[in-house]
Formats: C-alpha cells, sequence, structure tokens
C-alpha cells in the first residue's frame, strides 16, 4: 500500500490552483490584448504577443515553481507551499486585474 504525505497532497492541490490562474492569465491577456489593450509589464511585452509563447513560458515557470517547491517539501514538511501560495497570491491579483480590463472590452 501506498502512503502520500498529507503535504504533498496539500501541495498537488496548490499547484492546480496555480496552473489554472496561469492559463487564466494568458486567456485574459490574449482577451485584452485582441480587443486593443496593451500589456504593462515590461518584461512580457515581446511574449505576450504569441498566445503560444506566452504559454510556454507561463508553462516554464510553473514547472520551475513546482520543483523548488518539492525540493523545499523534502527538506521540511508543509514548506514547500510557501513558493506556490506566494505565487497564487500574486497571480490572484493579475486575474483580478486582467478581468476587471477585460470587462470593458465586453
Amino acid at each position: 500500500m501506498w502512503h502520500i504525505q498529507p503535504s504533498y497532497i496539500i501541495l498537488s492541490v496548490f499547484g492546480l490552483i496555480l496552473a489554472a490562474l496561469m492559463l487564466l492569465d494568458v486567456a485574459t491577456t490574449t482577451f485584452i490584448l485582441y480587443h486593443g489593450g496593451t500589456e504593462l509589464n515590461p518584461v512580457m511585452i515581446g511574449i505576450v504577443g504569441s498566445p503560444l509563447i506566452h504559454l510556454a513560458v507561463k508553462t516554464i515557470a510553473f514547472i520551475l515553481i513546482m520543483i523548488i517547491a518539492g525540493t523545499l517539501e523534502t527538506r521540511i514538511q508543509f514548506y514547500g507551499a510557501v513558493p506556490v501560495i506566494t505565487t497564487i497570491v500574486l497571480y490572484t491579483f493579475l486575474a483580478i486585474h486582467n478581468i476587471t480590463v477585460a470587462m470593458k472590452y465586453i
């Protein structure tokens, strides 16, 4: 019988939430740009013009965050959730902002 640490289950749930928020960011950013909006983040200006490249960059970022979280989790139980929760908070604010802006185009 397999035994999975509860902290890894929690980390997986947080990972799913983060993945959903990152996908929402790509979708809402693409929608805003398609309707004439502009990207406010100077680092992302050259990336968001192509939804596939934007999605690839977010996927790579997600994988790196989860690798860091998994590494931290092996050292101290529940500590791996810290970078994931921090990123979830950031992307929650981004999602709220993007949805607010996108609603102007509906």
